[in-house]
């Protein structure tokens, strides 16, 4: 379930929150709603950055990594 989450669904507020509480109820832990926004508010979006250069670095690097990448936008 945590892998088809990070794959696909990353960008749902819900299941971040839902994740997170899970995560700290698991550990016995309890953190502040507000604190759990900002968590949400940040680490998603960082990782879509870093996923996205991440690609346009590889598509720089490689000519057959870039061919690769735009069939797949095609698609």
């Amino acid at each position: 379930m945590e892998c088809g989450f990070f794959c696909c669904r990353y960008h749902s507020e819900l299941g971040w929150e839902t994740v997170i509480e899970m995560v700290l109820d698991h550990y016995g832990l309890q953190a502040d709603q507000a604190s759990i926004y900002i968590f949400v508010a940040i680490v998603p979006v960082t990782i879509d950055a870093c996923f996205k250069l991440w690609v346009r670095l590889l598509n720089h690097l490689s000519a057959f990594d870039g061919v690769v990448l735009s069939h797949a936008k095609k698609n």
